[in-house]
């Protein structure tokens, strides 16, 4: 019986709390992507080549390499030069143009930071960004924390990070 009720508690833990928009799941129809609504109703049009989860009543749709924006109302907005996108959180894209570096704009599309990164990752509310093998701590507002020269870095606590420079300049 002990054994039955922590089953349950854990089940009822790990159960995922699904927000309006974030219950848009992705859907094909006809060779094309869009997305339907918990009822199995058509909320994004299936006219997309390749979709991303809804993420903060945000996902992306890609037509023909083209990538655009769609937020849980159905309303589309391109977005040129770009061939990747990723969601950090209402207020944060990354974004990834067509030579390959990434980006990280506010939630209207308004560049904190320009492209020139290799890769990019929120950790703790800071950007850690990657150029040549090295890294760097960015804010979330792109004031540069650490400058991108450190080969080792770890996040001791939320708020502490260690970093080791990179001596070989």
């Amino acid at each position: 019986m002990r054994y039955a009720l922590v089953l349950l508690v854990l089940l009822t833990i790990a159960k995922p709390q699904i927000s309006h928009a974030q219950d848009y799941l992705p859907h094909k129809k006809d060779g094309k992507f869009g997305f339907v609504n918990g009822s199995g109703q058509w909320v994004v049009n299936p006219v997309f080549d390749r979709v991303g989860h809804f993420k903060n009543k945000i996902a992306y749709g890609i037509i023909h390499d083209s990538l655009f924006l769609i937020n849980a109302n159905n309303s589309k907005r391109f977005i040129s030069g770009v061939r990747n996108m990723e969601i950090v959180d209402s207020n944060a894209f990354l974004l990834q143009n067509n030579e390959g570096k990434w980006a990280i704009t506010d939630s209207t599309l308004k560049t904190i930071s320009d492209y020139k990164y290799s890769k990019i990752k929120m950790v703790n509310g800071y950007f850690l960004v990657y150029q040549g093998g090295l890294f760097g701590v960015l804010d979330k507002n792109g004031k540069e924390m650490l400058p991108v020269e450190n080969s080792y870095g770890k996040f001791i606590m939320s708020n502490l990070f260690l970093a080791v420079v990179n001596k070989e300049k």
